[in-house]
């Protein structure tokens, strides 16, 4: 497992190759087949959701077929209840604030 860690100023440090990387970069890692895990460097806690979470809206806004992504989203939030409507809602609710 590759563990990444992110920083207070929200940049991603991968671990095993010892360089800061791009939301890109762990966006290819994940296509690639890698099994990551994200934890916060100041609390220990594991944040992979909530960061996987804001690849997935980067990587959603470049794709052509819209209705192809109201469908993804609409069977993530199907399928993962309650918890996975928290992690959407505050994904898409910071990338909001960052636009």
């Amino acid at each position: 497992m590759r563990i990444i860690k992110r920083h207070r100023n929200r940049r991603l440090y991968d671990t095993e190759e010892s360089r800061t990387i791009t939301q890109d970069d762990l966006a290819a890692m994940v296509k690639s087949g890698a099994d990551v895990k994200v934890i916060d460097n100041a609390s220990g806690n594991d944040i992979t959701l909530t960061v996987l979470g804001k690849v997935m809206l980067s990587e959603a806004s470049s794709w052509n077929e819209i209705k192809e992504s109201k469908e993804l989203f609409r069977r993530i939030i199907t399928i993962g209840g309650d918890k996975s409507m928290s992690v959407l809602k505050n994904t898409i609710l910071a990338s909001i604030g960052v636009i």
